[in-house]
């Protein structure tokens, strides 16, 4: 039913935790890509642990090429009606993906999107998207949703929270828009993925639920100094995109 993609470069001390806590999902049918893109400090060796312990997991060894290639290589192996997607440095609560495939599968939904749990400096935030939960369909989608889902009220405010890793989508939404998405983009590659998703969706549930937990590290591609720095930079990303 789902497919769970796990794009992997050099994240030894933050693979483990990501891994099992997917593999501790409540829901149990799913199965879990990895996709190394051509890590060397280790963590190539731990996918292949896991997969040898739990049939559900495949694994993808492959040059490295960068996220959205990462991404690509994931989606092309899926078998999974549904998509899901998780940064390997960050980790999720056991009821996250049942949560989300009752909701999609109750409500024939094309894209059921989540809230997120930022965990920085020592701080927990929840977050969730800033237009309300509930069924987003026909007249709805024009009134409600795609006026507000880039700017909800104040300037600078999404309505939706822009990333891919807090959602779950059909494959056949998510398949070409996530081939579509150029290589070469090293910021805002999501983005340029889910905004084309909810405009061709035909049903979209938004949910209250945070079972997701983004870990912002000095490491990592983006290193923001605060939501509403994160939100201007998506923001202006998006600007772009739409030129």
């Amino acid at each position: 039913m789902v497919s769970i993609i796990v794009p992997v470069y050099n994240v030894i001390n933050y693979l483990d935790r990501c891994i099992a806590s997917i593999l501790a999902q409540t829901y149990r049918e799913f199965e879990l890509i990895l996709v190394d893109d051509g890590s060397t400090d280790g963590s190539s060796q731990l996918c292949d642990f896991y997969k040898e312990r739990d049939e559900r997991v495949v694994v993808i060894h492959k040059t490295n090429g960068g996220l959205v290639s990462a991404r690509k290589a994931g989606i092309v192996a899926a078998r999974g009606e549904y998509i899901g997607f998780v940064d390997s440095d960050d980790w999720i609560e056991p009821p996250m993906y049942e949560r989300l495939i009752r909701s999609a599968v109750k409500y024939q939904a094309d894209l059921v999107l989540g809230g997120s749990i930022e965990d920085v400096g020592g701080q927990t935030v929840y977050k969730t998207n800033r237009l309300k939960t509930g069924i987003y369909d026909d007249e709805r989608l024009q009134k409600e949703l795609y006026p507000y889902m880039i700017c909800a009220g104040n300037f600078f405010r999404m309505g939706i929270q822009p990333y891919i890793w807090n959602k779950l989508m059909r494959r056949e939404l998510a398949y070409p828009n996530i081939m579509a998405v150029d290589a070469r983009i090293r910021v805002g590659e999501d983005v340029a993925a889910v905004m084309p998703m909810l405009f061709q969706a035909e049903r979209v549930i938004i949910t209250d639920f945070c079972d997701y937990h983004y870990c912002a590290r000095s490491a990592s591609m983006i290193w923001e100094r605060g939501n509403e720095e994160k939100e201007w930079n998506e923001l202006g990303i998006l600007h772009c995109f739409l030129q």
